[in-house]
């Protein structure tokens, strides 16, 4: 037979354990913004306008600028495994225009686009 106090931990734990934040790394990439892109004409100023400042900036030997934005959302579930969300989006920008761009999600196809 559970006591009251017993009951009243027992709810208390799983409060605790149900009631954890979520974890947000990056800013989540939207595919409205996405669509606002137009290889050959976008510039650098309106990339970061629309996304931010990258995570990091990686330059090619071809002289193409690489902005890339992480994102990473961490659901935590006490009773099951966590739900994990994550995306990568690389804008290649050449002489402040956007070449190409791709966007990545776990477990969801890769959109990639050239000029």
């Amino acid at each position: 037979m559970i006591t009251w106090v017993g009951f009243l931990v027992m709810l208390l734990i799983v409060f605790t354990f149900s009631c954890s934040p979520n974890v947000f790394d990056g800013r989540r990439i939207e595919a409205e913004k996405v669509k606002q892109l137009t290889l050959g004409q976008t510039s650098t100023g309106k990339v970061e306008e629309l996304f931010g400042k990258p995570t990091r900036i990686e330059k090619a030997e071809s002289g193409i600028e690489m902005y890339i934005y992480t994102y990473s959302a961490t659901e935590p579930h006490w009773w099951t495994i966590d739900k994990i969300e994550k995306q990568e989006f690389e804008a290649g920008m050449q002489n402040g225009v956007l070449r190409y761009y791709k966007l990545v999600w776990e477990e969801e196809e890769t959109i990639l686009k050239e000029w």
